[in-house]
Order: structure tokens, then C-alpha cells, then sequence
């Protein structure tokens, strides 16, 4: 997500930009209670090398640290930290439906259908009758 912050705003002066998962996806996902001291203590990462990652799906584990809320961080150049607000998640992709470019004749006049031949058949009726007429 950062990423896409750092194409799209070429010209902001920025040191480092990082999406981190909120604390209760991490916790949920791995069945813990770590809170943002343990973070700041350095109780995480000890906990972490020691965890049993045999007791849960690391597939699953890493779907919930994937596809969760996240906090953002951006770090400009001069080291002044600019925080997005609001947690944000990973993108919610549609599948791409092509449109046809090839608009029907059936949507162009209502839904009815005229043959070609018919036209051709009352554009010469019309005219017989105003020669016939004159």
C-alpha cells in the first residue's frame, strides 16, 4: 500500500514509508495477547523466535497478516513522521468484465428488430406511391 503511495506522490520528500498489522489481526492470527509494549520492550521479537509455529496454519496466518488492517507510516525527509489516520486494508479486486464495443441494434431502437430488406422494401413503396401520385 505504501508503495503505491510513494508512484503516486512523486514529488513529497520521503525517507521510509511501512504498513505494519494492527495488533489484535497479529493476535488473532497467531492466538496471542502482545500489546504495544511488548513491541516497545523488545518482548515481541523474543517471543516471536520462540513461538510454536507448529501450533497454527502458516497459511492461514499469513492470509490474516495480508488481507488485515494495518497501520500506516510514512517518514519524510527530514525525519517528522506523517501517520495516515485510518487503518487501511489490501485492495478489494474485481474481476475485469470486458464491455463489448459493438453497440446492438436491438438496444438502439427499443428492442425491435428491423430487417434491412423491409426498409428497403417501404423506401420503395414510399417512392412508387409519390411517383404514382405525380
Amino acid at each position: 500500500m505504501c508503495l503505491a503511495f510513494i508512484l503516486y506522490y512523486p514529488l513529497i520528500e520521503r525517507f521510509a514509508s511501512l504498513s505494519v498489522p494492527q495488533f489484535d489481526v497479529i493476535n488473532k492470527a497467531l492466538r496471542t495477547n502482545f500489546t504495544k509494549s511488548d513491541l516497545f520492550n523488545g518482548n515481541f521479537r523474543g517471543e516471536m523466535r520462540h513461538y510454536d509455529w507448529t501450533a497454527v496454519d502458516i497459511k492461514e496466518v499469513q492470509k490474516s497478516l495480508r488481507y488485515g488492517l494495518h497501520d500506516t507510516h510514512c517518514y519524510l525527509g527530514n525525519g517528522v513522521k506523517n501517520s495516515i489516520k485510518a487503518p487501511i486494508s489490501y485492495p478489494k479486486i474485481q474481476e475485469y468484465k470486458e464491455v463489448s464495443s459493438c453497440i446492438s441494434k436491438e438496444l438502439q431502437n427499443g428492442g425491435l428488430r428491423l430487417d434491412f430488406s423491409f426498409l428497403s422494401y417501404l423506401c420503395i413503396l414510399v417512392v412508387y406511391t409519390f411517383a404514382i401520385k405525380n
